[in-house]
């Protein structure tokens, strides 16, 4: 996710919605929040897909935002949006709800009936740049087994 996706004006998605609608596709994002006195408690952003459109169903997923963790309603903020994440799951027919979050979230999951699966990463490329993506990989992984980085200029000059 880039930053420029969460424009006020394209939160939704709407016009990438739009594009994928065309093709028979869904594509969309929601967000729910608990508001405080002044400002937000939590914030979640939920996203939509069509299954099957990321193989791991990452765009089905959602994020927790607590921007103060030490507020006393930070807590039962959290436990709100989680329940509605997962209602939001249930309204699209979906068996179980995702959450991508930061270790301090998974506590809170957990006592809602989540179990944790670990650190997740994800790296998506451009077919365009996809073998460009695994050189890279490559390389990252050579350099922590101690083999020497390839010379990317002289391996894409001989090409």
């Amino acid at each position: 996710m880039l930053c420029e996706d969460l424009l006020t004006d394209e939160v939704d998605l709407s016009g990438l919605s739009a594009r994928y609608a065309a093709h028979g596709l869904h594509r969309r994002r929601r967000v729910f929040v608990v508001d405080g006195e002044y400002t937000p408690l939590a914030v979640a952003l939920s996203e939509e897909a069509t299954p099957g459109l990321n193989l791991i169903e990452k765009t089905n997923a959602f994020w927790l935002i607590v921007p103060n963790r030490n507020h006393p309603q930070a807590r039962a903020a959290t436990q709100a949006l989680i329940q509605r994440c997962i209602e939001h799951a249930r309204e699209r027919g979906r068996p179980s709800a995702i959450a991508l979050v930061d270790d301090e979230e998974i506590e809170p999951l957990q006592e809602a009936g989540f179990e944790s699966l670990g650190r997740f990463s994800e790296w998506i490329f451009h077919r365009s740049m996809i073998r460009r993506g695994c050189e890279l990989w490559r390389s990252v992984f050579e350099r922590l087994g101690g083999t020497p980085a390839p010379d990317w200029e002289t391996e894409e000059a001989g090409e």
